[in-house]
């Protein structure tokens, strides 16, 4: 599995080469169901000295109801997860710091109760790897922090490839899902797909290590050649896990919901990232970007927004036409979120035709998944590249918050910053 950080670098080479494809070029009329409440705009910027490349990658959002928007990214310079907050809804940004306890750290995620505290973990790639955990309450992190949620003498999920994990709150449950190899060898011929839960509430806080000394779930089965990149969504205290899977050649590469369901994607093709969503009947939503490689002419197979959903009682995955929603060869990154109305709303990053350089686009689906029918440029940056692993998104009511790493030419030096844009949703 390619390394986040050598698929950035492919990605710089890659514009060099390539002459835009396929999705609009910008905006153009005012989109019809969006207004843009904060333009994108820096909550990172680089040092006003650069003499390295720098990289702010993987950002991520999470916000809730009471106007707290919580930002998370890994700071590639000081090899630790930097963080900032807002009171007001994205309007204004605290001043950056780094979490507690997160040196060494990459792949945040995190995640709210909706009442003002935020979750985050990470995993740390070293001599015995790890997924740690630390919180916020009120706005104030931990200091004693952070706990290690799970550990493993040989790098997981493979040969010293970093896995993101994922985490949710819902109704009073955290729950987690990772990665972890089932092996002492160092090629790690097993790895599989692991899974926590507890209560979260004011009675279970302050969170210690003994949260997470419940044995945790094999969510995968074993056996498998390989399993890596789970989502999580809870549904009626029930949890969904999506993950990868691959198989004997006959079978390649598929996404697995829950070890029951499973959604075919294509023999041979790497699974770059995909996106889990539920919407208030129950119903499953799914975005995955099979492969990601940099986009020459001619595009790339594979290298785009593939989409399904798995109807409420269903038992089988749904795809529109071959699931293909970009059809360009040059899409990556889904990121879905449900708004109130229950719409399906979907980021991700595709070149613009005509530009060498690729943006996040927005879409929407306001009839179940069936149709996509806009692609919207919501960054519109020609003079950056947007290439970010995937975007940070998500939806609270109606107003949605989204973040991702831009690269910045500064003079010889490539650097990157962490950008934030705000929607009003209609």
């Amino acid at each position: 599995m390619t390394r986040y950080f050598d698929l950035k670098r492919l990605f710089l080479i890659g514009i060099v080469l390539f002459w835009g494809c396929g999705l609009p070029a910008g905006v153009g009329p005012v989109p019809p169901f969006f207004t843009v409440s904060i333009s994108p705009m820096p909550i990172s910027s680089p040092a006003s000295f650069i003499s390295t490349t720098k990289f702010y990658p993987n950002p991520q959002v999470a916000a809730d109801k009471n106007n707290n928007v919580f930002v998370v990214w890994q700071n590639y310079s000081t090899s630790s997860i930097f963080y900032t907050y807002s009171t007001n809804a994205g309007a204004t940004f605290t001043t950056l710091g780094s979490v507690p306890g997160s040196s060494g750290g990459s792949y945040p995620r995190i995640a709210t109760d909706g009442s003002g505290n935020a979750f985050i973990t990470w995993y740390v790639p070293s001599a015995t790897p790890s997924i740690q955990f630390n919180y916020t309450i009120a706005n104030v992190f931990q200091l004693a922090l952070p706990l290690t949620v799970s550990s493993t003498s040989v790098p997981f999920p493979s040969a010293g490839s970093p896995s993101p994990e994922d985490i949710n709150v819902s109704n009073g449950t955290l729950a987690l899902a990772w990665n972890q190899c089932t092996t002492v060898t160092p090629s790690c011929t097993d790895n599989e797909v692991y899974a926590t839960s507890f209560a979260v509430s004011v009675t279970t806080i302050p969170i210690t290590q003994a949260s997470f000394n419940t044995a945790p779930n094999l969510i995968s089965g074993t056996g498998n050649l390989s399993t890596g990149y789970p989502k999580i969504k809870q549904y009626n205290n029930q949890s969904y896990i999506q993950y990868f899977q691959s198989g004997p050649s006959s079978t390649g590469l598929s996404l697995n919901i829950n070890n029951t369901q499973t959604i075919p994607v294509f023999s041979g093709a790497p699974l770059l990232d995909s996106s889990l969503e539920i919407d208030t009947s129950g119903k499953v939503y799914s975005a995955w970007n099979p492969s990601y490689q940099p986009c020459p002419p001619p595009p790339q197979p594979n290298t785009d927004i593939f989409f399904s959903f798995l109807k409420s009682g269903n038992t089988l995955f749904t795809m529109i036409g071959n699931g293909n929603l970009t059809n360009n060869g040059c899409s990556f990154g889904p990121a879905l979120a449900i708004d109130s109305s229950q719409y399906v709303n979907l980021a991700f990053f595709s070149f613009p035709t005509g530009l060498k350089v690729n943006d996040l686009f927005l879409s929407r689906s306001t009839d179940g998944g069936n149709t996509f029918p806009n692609f919207y440029n919501l960054s519109s940056t020609p003079a950056g590249t947007s290439a970010s692993y995937a975007p940070g998104f998500t939806v609270v009511g109606k107003t949605a918050y989204l973040v991702w790493d831009e690269a910045v030419a500064v003079g010889a030096f490539t650097t990157s910053q962490i950008y934030f844009e705000k929607l009003s949703l209609n």
